[in-house]
């Protein structure tokens, strides 16, 4: 915001006031408050088209570049932290306390807040973040040759699905290289192997040649422990709860109904589209798990 801010012609003052973007409104009455805040940022664009060079001829290039990376690093990051505060919903009450302090220091009343708390603010910090990417940058839509597609990360952190791989594998000896069960190397005891190479990889580190420091045909330690080896990939799920609470959607086909409610017709596969989701009211969460103490539904 600092950098964004120096670049502006009357700094901060120059954006659109700040509203709870993250709190939902009425349908008909979200469409025209939305329409009417796109209205506001793209009129502050069609302002800072020249902002790239000022009166002096100075190249001002890098420096918006790096404010654009700034905001959208923000709004990763807010996005991010949604995912792991949610994440902790399934095991812990809204109601929960974390406290920010050192244990070793005095107990500071401001450092304690609820899980509830940190969630409703990461979900309102990633509404701002998010109307300023796409208010002030843009973000185009894409178009994979077949649909258009849905890339924006705040309106898909809404949808609280996530992947979920299912996969079977095999665990040989980091000894001997046999099944598990069909070995006598004890897990958790040394033996002494001969450090040898198989397709150009080390059975000692398991690296390639090029990174590996052992020599061939001499005697290292070795701990015997489970060694995942043949990794084959089933199926993949959407879950309400990945075991990686970042592994979430990046991307979803768009209707071509849904475009036309959009933006009144259906644009061709060529078109420069950009994504307004960020400049209008939340439409809500879907598919995830809230408890009524938090503002989330």
């Amino acid at each position: 915001m600092a950098t964004l801010g120096a670049l502006l012609p009357s700094g901060l003052r120059d954006l659109p006031p700040i509203f709870p973007l993250h709190q939902q409104l009425p349908v008909s009455l979200a469409q025209r408050f939305g329409q009417s805040r796109v209205r506001q940022w793209f009129r502050q664009r069609r302002k800072l088209d020249g902002l790239n060079y000022d009166t002096g001829g100075l190249y001002l290039g890098p420096l918006w570049e790096c404010a654009e990376d700034d905001a959208r690093i923000a709004l990763k990051s807010c996005i991010d932290a949604f995912n792991w505060f949610e994440d902790l919903l399934w095991d812990l009450s809204p109601d929960h306390r974390i406290d920010f302090m050192s244990k070793e220091r005095s107990v500071d009343p401001i450092s304690v807040v609820t899980l509830g708390r940190l969630v409703d603010d990461a979900h309102a910090w990633a509404h701002r973040a998010g109307e300023l990417v796409g208010g002030i940058f843009g973000c185009r839509m894409t178009h994979d040759g077949q649909d258009w597609q849905d890339e924006c990360a705040l309106s898909l952190m809404h949808v609280r699905l996530g992947n979920s791989v299912g996969m079977t594998t095999n665990y040989v000896c980091s000894i001997c290289g046999v099944v598990c069960w069909d070995c006598d190397h004890e897990p958790g005891n040394n033996y002494f192997i001969i450090a040898t190479r198989d397709e150009e990889v080390c059975n000692i580190c398991r690296d390639a040649q090029e990174v590996c420091t052992h020599t061939v045909g001499s005697t290292y330690d070795k701990r015997a422990e489970p060694t995942m080896q043949v990794l084959e990939l089933r199926e993949i799920s959407l879950v309400p709860r990945p075991r990686d609470p970042l592994a979430r959607i990046k991307g979803r086909g768009i209707d071509e109904t849904d475009l036309i409610d959009y933006f009144g017709f259906a644009p061709p596969s060529d078109a420069n589209l950009l994504c307004h989701k960020c400049m209008y009211t939340c439409e809500g969460f879907r598919a995830g798990r809230y408890d009524e103490a938090s503002e989330l539904v």
